[in-house]
């Protein structure tokens, strides 16, 4: 009777043991679970910024602009973009790289809202040709200040003439 109780308490204390170790390794995998989630979560807000910001680029390059280059239709800015690597003017005889920049600057000082008293300190848009032969700015406007903290948005138009075309947006905050 005593080896039979004495196996008894053994077999519970093997028992409690293996549940001792289980509560151990749900607790690490729990832990480990909230770290991560924690990773994840800071991350968002980046990536939803980044994420409108290509929205606002795709929405800024299909505005259709009052230059007309090939009748009866008018450019959009996308258009305009690769008419002014072209050295295209616009039929009224205007530069369509200046045509370009002034619409652009009108369309970013109309829609974001920046300087000390918002979230946003500023911005930079930049159109970029890049060939094998040249690399030129074909827009570049800069408002307020940009540091170190930015979400970016990149878009890239391949050419069938060779060389492509980098458009991006900087939001500065």
């Amino acid at each position: 009777m005593f080896q039979q109780n004495n196996f008894k308490m053994k077999l519970n204390k093997k028992a409690q043991e293996e549940m001792v170790g289980f509560v151990v390794i749900m607790v690490l995998v729990s832990i480990i679970l909230l770290i991560f989630l924690s990773f994840s979560i800071k991350t968002t807000p980046k990536d939803k910024n980044n994420e409108e910001l290509a929205n606002y680029l795709k929405s800024l390059k299909s505005v259709t602009t009052e230059c007309v280059v090939f009748n009866p239709a008018k450019a959009s800015v996308s258009e305009l973009i690769n008419y002014c690597q072209k050295k295209y003017k616009c039929n009224s005889g205007e530069d369509t790289c200046v045509y370009l920049n002034q619409t652009i600057s009108n369309i970013l000082n109309l829609t974001l809202n920046y300087g000390q008293n918002f979230k946003r300190k500023g911005f930079v848009f930049r159109s970029i040709y890049n060939n094998s032969a040249e690399i030129s700015n074909l827009v570049y406007i800069k408002k307020g200040n940009c540091s170190s903290n930015y979400a970016l948005a990149e878009d890239f138009d391949v050419l069938i003439s060779g060389g492509s075309i980098s458009t991006s947006i900087r939001d500065c905050y």
